[in-house]
């Protein structure tokens, strides 16, 4: 885990405060989420610091790899499922972090789809993680295999009754080749996902969903991708990945490490 806080000088500090602003979504404000819990750009070419997950679907191949300096998930789909198919799953979780009201973003630097691919996508509220078949709490996916064949972004509450329940969805078309953000936000029983273009959170909206569900109140966050035989392999490449959270106390301090973060984000090449 990497933290980066300002230069004590009030140039910086005003620089870092406006670059928050603009790159924090109007529905995560300063007041509600002040405190950087943890961020990770990938630069160190590992995946220290978070807890990789297969149990969730009983699945085997699975591969976790971040020597480009982003976070790359591949899942086969050959995994196990008492239904009709089978699930290839691959995640990750923060190891030790634990999130009620919280904020998570996260790049998608490269990614499957259009088409018959899996989903992937951030999780907030996890837990039972080395349960099988058992992980609960919240996701925020796209599946590019959506109602109209262009694709879908969808609130997931993971667990029982079914392994994924939809919260609510919203078709969106996404150029495939381009990177985008993705963020959701768990307060109190709102939830909120939402996907950006990449580097314009909080002016460059794609698409959003919200929901309100009471089912889980805490746990961990991470990253997955998802799919389902006949499907083949899914794989997505996250970065510049950080979490937010309300809690007072250090609020100003790391408030100022996160846009410091924000602020000198890594700038990928626009796409003609």
């Amino acid at each position: 885990m990497k933290t980066n806080l300002l230069p004590a000088t009030a140039a910086a500090m005003l620089a870092a405060l406006f670059s928050l602003a603009t790159q924090t979504p109007a529905s995560a404000s300063l007041a509600q989420y002040p405190n950087l819990a943890y961020h990770n750009d990938f630069s160190s070419g590992t995946d220290a610091g978070w807890t990789q997950l297969s149990a969730f679907a009983l699945s085997t191949g699975q591969t976790w790899n971040a020597s480009t300096g982003a976070y790359e998930l591949t899942a086969p789909a050959n995994g196990y499922n008492p239904g009709t198919g089978k699930y290839g799953f691959a995640g990750s979780a923060v190891t030790g972090l634990t999130i009620g009201d919280g904020y998570v973003q996260s790049d998608v630097v490269t990614w499957q789809g259009i088409g018959a691919w899996g989903a992937w996508g951030v999780g907030s509220r996890l837990n039972n993680l080395a349960t099988p078949l058992g992980m609960t709490g919240y996701g925020f996916v796209f599946e590019p295999y959506g109602n109209s064949g262009a694709g879908d972004i969808r609130l997931e509450r993971l667990g029982p009754p079914s392994i994924f329940n939809s919260l609510g969805a919203l078709n969106v078309t996404l150029t495939p080749g381009n990177r985008y953000t993705l963020t959701l936000e768990t307060t109190g029983s709102s939830i909120v996902g939402s996907l950006w273009n990449v580097g314009q959170v909080g002016t460059g909206l794609v698409g959003s969903v919200s929901a309100t569900d009471a089912t889980y109140a805490s746990g961990s966050a991470g990253v997955f991708d998802v799919t389902q035989a006949p499907m083949p392999t899914v794989d997505a490449t996250f970065d510049n990945y950080l979490v937010m959270i309300p809690e007072p106390g250090t609020g100003l301090l790391l408030g100022l490490g996160l846009a410091g973060f924000l602020a000198g984000r890594r700038s990928w090449p626009k796409q003609s």
